[in-house]
């Protein structure tokens, strides 16, 4: 239930890397005590709406008119490739996601995967001439991009942001950094959603502890849409 959820919440968004999420070890994360301010600046819980109507986290702006574009993600960590492709979930709609497998944030190393805007057209286009695709675990399909058409893609502006942090999260300790939540969701398998819609976001827990914590960032005006319905409808479906 636990890799439904995190497919449902954003889209195709986390079906590249969902057989690396659940139970893989990551980076400690590290105190923030003697961290340069610069440093400190980028975690996670120090995001802020811009009047853009943008979240800017992470030294990127997610969503609104000036959102980062996804060049501007690999220029903030140059020692780690970021993988670039086309998603596209069983029957459904594709999507373009970015993946970097490990990258430093504040006192913090975790994986990252951005959703980049691209027109449903463009997406059709690049899925119709790329060089390979390959089967994903979950039953998407992920379509690389030839040479030109990723230069295309790296100018394509943010608009969802997932990080998945090695260290693990209590309940406790997500209040603690990010404030007491708008509205707590409780899953039928046990894992836990903390709602923050005035900053587009949502932190996933699980129940168990087996699987990273889950943060996952988009514009403000677009959490009910992106966040929200699918989270409410992925309880209805797991209710007894």
């Amino acid at each position: 239930m636990w890799q439904i959820v995190l497919a449902v919440l954003f889209g195709a968004l986390v079906v590249i890397v969902v057989a690396v999420l659940l139970g893989g070890k990551g980076g400690a994360g590290r105190q923030e005590a003697g961290a340069p301010v610069a440093a400190l600046a980028q975690l996670p819980w120090r995001a802020q709406v811009e009047p853009s109507g943008g979240v800017q986290v992470m030294g990127l702006t997610v969503g609104g008119r000036a959102a980062s574009r996804l060049e501007q993600a690999q220029a903030l960590w140059p020692g780690e490739a970021m993988k670039v492709a086309v998603v596209q979930a069983g029957g459904g709609a594709a999507s373009l996601e970015a993946f970097l497998e490990l990258v430093q944030v504040g006192t913090l190393q975790g994986k990252l995967i951005l959703s980049g805007g691209v027109e449903a057209a463009q997406l059709a286009d690049w899925v119709a001439r790329a060089p390979s695709n390959e089967p994903q675990p979950s039953g998407a399909r992920r379509y690389a991009l030839g040479a030109a058409d990723l230069q295309t893609a790296a100018q394509a502006p943010v608009t969802g942001l997932v990080f998945l942090p090695g260290a693990r999260l209590e309940e406790a300790t997500v209040r603690e950094r990010f404030g007491a939540q708008a509205e707590r969701v409780g899953l039928a398998d046990g894992s836990v959603h903390l709602l923050y819609p005035e900053r587009g976001l949502v932190v996933s827990l699980d129940g168990n502890g087996k699987a990273r914590p889950v943060l996952q960032f988009v514009a403000p005006a677009e959490f009910e849409e992106r966040l929200l319905r699918p989270l409410r409808a992925a309880a209805a479906a797991s209710a007894p």
